[in-house]
């Protein structure tokens, strides 16, 4: 089984299958910036806010230009009264997202994809 697998079972509704897939995988010594970013998402959705701090946090040690994470933790930081450390992780973001190619400014990229996470979560 891949990510893959899990990120369909996902879309699929089978939460439950999708999360022991991506324990699997991540035990296993598969683990990626994506799957560490889904399982984070998992458990915000969740109300899990340690555990999801937690594997945003490691989605960012594999891959810190990884602007979704990075942008999920700023926003579960600033939901939880961390300014401070919600602002560093949105700082992080904004040069990740100002290295993108194509870009043109941060300020827009980060306004769009603030606000589709806002949306996901």
């Amino acid at each position: 089984m891949t990510l893959e697998d899990a990120k369909r079972l996902l879309a699929q509704g089978h939460h439950e299958a999708a999360k022991d897939l991506l324990f699997d995988l991540d035990n296993g010594g598969q683990s990626t910036a994506e799957l560490q970013y889904i399982l984070g998402t998992i458990f915000h959705r969740e109300n899990k806010l340690a555990e999801a701090v937690e594997r945003f946090k490691r989605s960012l040690q594999l891959d810190p230009n990884f602007t979704d994470a990075a942008i999920s933790l700023s926003i579960i930081y600033n939901d939880t009264g961390h300014y401070q450390e919600g602002k560093q992780i949105f700082e992080q973001a904004e040069k990740s997202a100002f290295r993108k190619p194509g870009t043109p400014t941060p300020s827009i990229v980060l306004s769009k994809e603030i606000s589709t996470k806002h949306l996901e979560l």
